[in-house]
């Protein structure tokens, strides 16, 4: 009965251990999709620096091994500039601070990083909106000077 009532409420279940376990496992998944929106962000803004058009950045990664449905659904919001939140900035940066105290520095300094970063755009205002604005100040507009649309 459990395991038909909660087949109801997602695609997949994974049963990880004792209570608890499920909880942590979620911060590292976070932690993870914190890593890839950073380096799809960052990529972006290397590319448009270096003059290299988001269609032939696009058309590199997809098929290769680079290639994350998550990553290439944000970097298209980070190239049209909808920021309409799926998963909000602010959201993703409580389980990068839980994932931070839960662990220590040693173990996870590109977590801290990345946290330092998108608090910044949380305080600009940018909390509200999804997790793609990670692109927002990698440029020369500055930090969080582009416009953002939100839920």
């Amino acid at each position: 009965m459990r395991r038909r009532s909660l087949a109801a409420l997602g695609q997949r279940t994974l049963w990880v251990g004792p209570a608890g376990t499920g909880s942590r496992l979620k911060l590292v998944l976070n932690a993870w999709l914190a890593f890839e929106i950073e380096a799809a962000a960052e990529a972006s803004a290397l590319a448009e620096r270096l003059g290299v058009p988001y269609a032939v950045l696009a058309d590199a990664v997809v098929g290769g091994p680079l290639a994350s449905a998550t990553a290439l659904a944000k970097l298209a919001k980070m190239e049209s500039g909808d920021y309409s939140a799926d998963f909000s900035l602010e959201w993703a940066l409580k389980d990068l601070d839980l994932a931070l105290a839960a662990s220590h520095a040693e173990t996870t300094p590109v977590v801290m990083a990345i946290a330092e970063r998108w608090r910044r755009l949380v305080a600009q205002g940018h909390g509200h909106s999804d997790i793609s604005a990670a692109r927002l100040g990698l440029d020369a507009r500055g930090e969080g000077s582009a416009t953002s649309t939100t839920a």
